[in-house]
């Protein structure tokens, strides 16, 4: 599978992949999947090889939409950028991505992780301030892939 095939096989437009001017795929969880020759593969690396040529490790979905399959929404990725750019959790109770309660220490703490190394950057009795600290941390050490929410 080429760049060359890929590109004879389907159209791509706006983001979607049609083949005789039909929209291909089907949906599971919140990728949409292709066929080709009784193979499926994710429609956001068939549409990154049809562009670029090669897959990368990860494809990262920019905004964060995995549904966003336009081209300008996808950029190669390692695995651990493509975490950075992962949106908050749902269990964190602070509200402030990379922000967190520390019970022993009655304060909140800001930590994130780079590269397979946590990093702490501090304790903080007010919450305003925490936020500040990891913003300015996220934008430092995940540069073009971090992510405030």
């Amino acid at each position: 599978m080429d760049k060359e095939f890929l590109n004879k096989y389907f159209e791509y437009k706006d983001g979607c992949l049609y083949k005789d001017g039909k929209r291909v795929g089907w949906k599971i969880d919140r990728y949409r999947l292709v066929s080709i020759h009784n193979k499926s593969y994710s429609e956001h690396r068939i549409i990154f090889m049809m562009h670029h040529g090669y897959l990368p490790t990860k494809i990262d979905h920019i905004d964060g939409d995995k549904t966003n399959n336009k081209i300008e929404n996808l950029r190669a990725a390692n695995d651990s950028e493509n975490a950075q750019n992962r949106k908050m959790m749902r269990t964190n109770t602070s509200g402030v991505k990379n922000v967190s309660w520390d019970k022993c220490n009655k304060r909140w703490q800001v930590q994130l992780q780079c590269n397979g190394r946590i990093m702490k950057f501090g304790y903080f009795k007010n919450l305003d301030d925490a936020k500040k600290v990891a913003e300015r941390a996220r934008n430092e050490h995940h540069k073009e892939f971090a992510r405030s929410f």
